[in-house]
């Protein structure tokens, strides 16, 4: 039978030997696919069938590989749902994708959700002295393998389907640049496109795949150990994990280590420059992909940190730069990229207007079909260097997250106190300036996490008598960006001298991290939507200042700037 899926493509690896690693846990492909056939007729049992979605739901374990690999095998596409996001953009992902089954990992409290199933993977391998019966479905390449939702509309998240045929078009992305015996380390978030490269198409191809649990993943040393340990040679982070890492001296000693693919933001000149230095031995590599795209579309090995560009051969046979009348701009001249091929996504999931105005039928030369319409600015040079100069819209990318600015000022408008807010994005980070009355930050600040993802929480809060505005009488987000407005009332902070040199260092750390000014002893960790990512660049700082290793466990249980102070204080006297 001819390869049609994701999982058939899983089975032909099956004789091969390692599949995951995931702390002490050594699973073979042969063990992976018993395990997820076992699990997938409990599925169908359930109602797992081509046509529908089943929600996915936990950490990232080798439960959830299996679950995964179950969903598919069953017929039906998962929706994956990281289990950091608030309750709130949970719930709006369910009713969007009319989920009534969530398959949930064992060690994550799983989905709370009226009308919705939930079942277990479970932890026990099933006996490998028998086999499961072949799972029998009618799913094909067209069927929807996963759903991965972005931001949306009004900060309600919005579905990108993702067909098998797009996930299996991008195997050959992989052969150009890894080696047959190529480990790879999945760290990415499940809901991201990004466990496609990390992830899937890894196993679709024999490779073996490292698992970054929560306690690998929430620490700097315990990374650049597993990369080491495993003989990893090729990492993929997003830029600002990769400026947290380069203050871990563990993770710039990592010997294996010879490439970094950095994806999902801007890569900028500073950063370049830096890795470049302190890691002189490993090629740096800017790669270029959206949801819509099922992720990478081009990339290239940045080399000057004043030209980062995402390729240097021109652009490929999928892509093309347009003008507003959707014809084709010459060499040097700015326009729309525009992709086309097999990996582009289905569409929108239940949004046909959406669908119809991103992804459109065209006709260049010789070539017609569909083509996606990224909302990315793109130049291509007469040398045949593409570089990507910025987006039509408000979009924005935050640690390998996309979505809207305007979706966050919703949010916050919302609240009652809230007039008018403009979102801006400053040093990488989104930050909100607000007409507001009788505003208190503190229940500002609790109405967006309740409601956002931490990607899309301002880093900042800042109410002002009026904004700037264009000619056009519309506001001048240059102005508000650059700091070019003089008319604050307040901030989001109260300035409050730390009381002593490790709070002032702490605070100090913290307005690197957060992009934040004037740090108190008293705020909190979890006030300026601090996640892992946070707790990583932190405790990397504080490890690089201190010599002092903490846990994100211990991070979170002390999430103030004094806490963490007395904290670093007490485990400095403990070593001493």
């Amino acid at each position: 039978m001819a390869v049609q899926t994701v999982h058939q493509i899983f089975e032909e690896q099956a004789e091969r030997s390692t599949a995951l690693i995931c702390g002490t846990r050594y699973l073979s492909y042969g063990q992976i696919n018993r395990m997820a056939d076992s699990f997938a007729h409990v599925l169908q049992r359930r109602g797992a069938r081509p046509g529908t979605l089943v929600g996915l739901f936990g950490e990232r374990s080798v439960e959830l590989v299996v679950g995964l690999l179950a969903i598919l095998k069953s017929g039906a596409g998962y929706v994956p749902i990281d289990s950091a996001y608030p309750p709130q953009r949970i719930s709006q992902m369910i009713e969007d994708a009319r989920l009534a089954l969530v398959v949930n990992t064992p060690t994550t409290g799983g989905v709370h959700s009226n009308g919705v199933e939930r079942v277990f993977v479970p932890i026990e391998e099933p006996d490998l002295t028998k086999t499961s019966a072949p799972v029998q479905s009618q799913v094909t390449a067209e069927d929807t393998a996963a759903v991965l939702y972005t931001s949306g509309t009004e900060g309600r998240p919005k579905g990108v389907v993702i067909p098998h045929r797009a996930i299996i078009s991008r195997r050959d992305d992989l052969r150009d640049y890894l080696a047959e015996t190529t480990t790879c380390l999945w760290r990415s978030s499940i809901s991201t496109v990004g466990h496609v490269s990390n992830l899937l198409l890894p196993l679709m191809t024999g490779r073996k795949v490292v698992v970054a649990t929560e306690e690998i993943s929430g620490s700097p040393r315990k990374l650049a150990e597993a990369i080491t340990r495993h003989n990893i040679g090729r990492v993929a982070l997003v830029p600002s994990l990769l400026s947290a890492l380069l203050d871990c001296e563990a993770f710039l000693q990592a010997e294996t280590l010879r490439t970094i693919v950095l994806s999902g933001e801007a890569v900028t000149p500073r950063l370049l420059r830096t890795s470049k230095s302190r890691m002189p031995r490993v090629a740096f590599i800017n790669a270029y992909g959206t949801t819509e795209t099922t992720g990478l579309v081009s990339r290239a090995e940045v080399t000057d940190p004043e030209r980062i560009v995402v390729s240097t051969t021109g652009l490929g046979a999928n892509m093309c730069i347009l003008d507003s009348a959707m014809k084709e701009v010459p060499p040097g001249t700015p326009g729309e990229l525009c992709v086309t091929g097999p990996q582009l996504a289905a569409g929108y999931l239940h949004d046909t207007p959406l669908t119809s105005e991103r992804f459109v039928p065209f006709s260049l030369g010789d070539r017609s079909g569909t083509m996606y319409r990224t909302g990315d600015i793109a130049r291509c040079t007469h040398d045949g260097s593409l570089e990507i100069l910025g987006r039509i819209d408000q979009q924005v990318k935050v640690r390998g997250f996309r979505f809207n600015l305007a979706d966050v000022e919703s949010v916050l408008e919302s609240h009652e106190a809230v007039d008018r807010a403009v979102v801006v994005l400053e040093n990488g980070f989104p930050h909100a300036y607000l007409q507001a009355t009788n505003a208190i930050f503190s229940e500002i600040r609790s109405h967006v996490n309740v409601r956002l993802p931490s990607f899309m929480i301002p880093r900042s809060f800042t109410v002002v008598r009026e904004f700037p505005l264009l000619p056009n009488g519309k506001t001048d987000r240059f102005a508000v960006a650059n700091g070019l407005h003089r008319n604050e009332i307040a901030g989001g902070q109260t300035t409050v001298p730390a009381g002593t040199a490790t709070e002032a260092a702490v605070s100090r750390i913290w307005e690197e991290v957060f992009q934040v000014p004037s740090i108190v002893p008293s705020d909190s960790f979890f006030d300026f939507g601090g996640d892992s990512l946070h707790s990583l660049q932190i405790l990397a700082k504080i490890e690089a200042q201190w010599d002092v290793e903490l846990t994100p466990e211990q991070l979170f249980g002390n999430p103030t700037v004094g806490a963490l102070a007395r904290l670093i204080d007490s485990a400095d006297s403990n070593d001493n």
